[in-house]
C-alpha cells in the first residue's frame, strides 16, 4: 500500500460493537494468505501485508486497522478460446467428415480451456480496507462495489459473521441528488462540482462534465423528469469526490492536503482516517441520516 491515500469508499456499517483487535485480526487472516492461482484455476485472492516495511497482515492507525486483499487472475480472451475451439472442431469434421453437435463443442470448449489455461498470463490486483472499529465502519478502496463485496466475503471466511451492513439511509442517494438540484438548496456543508448524468425512465442518459450544474441546460432535464444517477461535490473544500446513486463515493480527492507531501504511512492514514471519520457522518445526515436498520 506504500503511502497512497483512498480514492474510491465502498462504506459498509457493523450493526455490533466492534471487538477485533491488531493480534486477533492478524491470527484471522493469516489462516487467507495470498497464494498464486494453481494450473487449472481462473484466479485465486488471499491477503497480504498492506506495508511493504513488513510481514504483518494488519497495520493499526489509532482505532482503525488496515488490511489488503490480492486477487490474481488469469488473462485468457474468449476470442483465443474460439480460435481454438473452432480449429479443433474443422480438424474432426475434416478428418472423420461429420458434423460435430453442441454437446461435443462444448466439450472441445472445456478441453481447450484445460490445456490453455496453465499457459495463461497472470494479473494481480489489490485493494486495501479499513475497519474503523470506533465508528463502527468498514471503507474499501475500490469504485465496484463486486470487489468490495468479494473482500468482505474473503473476510467474512476467515473471522466469521461480521453483521456488516450498506448504511440504510432515510433518504435514496439519487433522490437527495436529484432534489439538491432541482431546487438547488444543498446541505451547508456541500457544493457542487461540475459533473454529472441524468437518467431517464425509459433509459436516456445525459452526461455533464466541466459544466455549471445550476445552467438552463441541465435544469431543462430535470424538469423534463430526469434523475440524477451521480453528482460531483465538494466537502467543507476539504474533498472533491463524486457520489453514485448506489451510495459509492469515487474519485475522492483532497483538496487541503498535498498527498506527496510526505512518504510517512502512519501519518498519511492516521490524517485520511481523521478527515473520513468527519466527512461520513455528515454525507449520512445530507442524505436523511441512517435509518433504523431493518432486521
Amino acid at each position: 500500500m506504500q503511502s497512497k491515500w483512498f480514492k474510491n469508499l465502498q462504506i459498509y456499517c457493523f450493526r455490533q460493537p466492534v471487538t477485533l483487535t491488531v493480534a486477533s485480526l492478524q491470527e484471522k487472516l493469516s489462516q487467507s494468505p495470498f497464494h498464486p492461482a494453481g494450473q487449472l484455476e481462473w484466479s485465486s485472492m488471499g491477503w497480504v501485508p498492506p506495508s511493504e516495511e513488513s510481514d504483518a497482515l494488519v497495520f493499526p492507525v489509532s482505532h482503525t486497522l488496515f488490511f489488503t486483499a490480492r486477487r490474481q487472475d488469469k488473462i485468457l480472451p474468449s476470442s483465443v478460446i474460439r480460435d481454438f475451439v473452432q480449429e479443433r472442431i474443422e480438424h474432426i469434421e475434416s478428418e472423420q467428415l461429420r458434423k460435430v453437435g453442441k454437446r461435443e463443442k462444448n466439450e472441445i470448449k472445456d478441453q481447450i480451456i484445460a490445456e490453455l489455461l496453465p499457459r495463461a498470463l497472470p494479473r494481480n490486483s489489490e485493494i486495501t480496507a479499513y475497519i474503523d472499529t470506533k465508528n463502527g465502519w468498514l471503507i474499501v478502496n475500490t469504485s465496484s462495489r463486486k470487489k468490495a463485496e468479494d473482500v468482505i466475503s474473503l473476510l467474512r471466511m476467515d473471522v466469521g459473521d461480521l453483521s456488516l451492513i450498506l448504511p440504510e439511509l432515510n433518504t435514496s442517494p439519487m433522490r437527495s441528488m436529484t432534489q439538491w438540484l432541482t431546487t438547488r438548496d444543498l446541505p451547508s456543508q456541500f457544493e457542487l462540482g461540475e459533473d454529472c448524468k441524468l437518467i431517464a425512465d425509459e433509459g436516456e442518459s445525459v452526461t455533464c462534465k466541466q459544466l455549471d450544474l445550476l445552467s438552463k441546460e441541465v435544469t431543462e432535464h430535470l424538469n423534463a423528469g430526469k434523475l440524477v444517477q451521480y453528482l460531483a461535490l465538494q466537502w467543507q473544500n476539504k474533498l472533491a469526490f463524486v457520489l453514485d446513486d448506489e451510495f459509492s463515493v469515487r474519485r475522492v480527492e483532497f483538496l487541503e492536503i498535498n498527498e506527496e507531501s510526505t512518504d510517512d504511512m502512519y501519518a498519511n492514514l492516521a490524517l485520511m482516517t481523521v478527515v473520513f471519520a468527519q466527512f461520513i457522518p455528515q454525507l449520512f445526515e445530507a442524505l436523511g441520516g441512517l435509518a433504523t436498520p431493518s432486521t
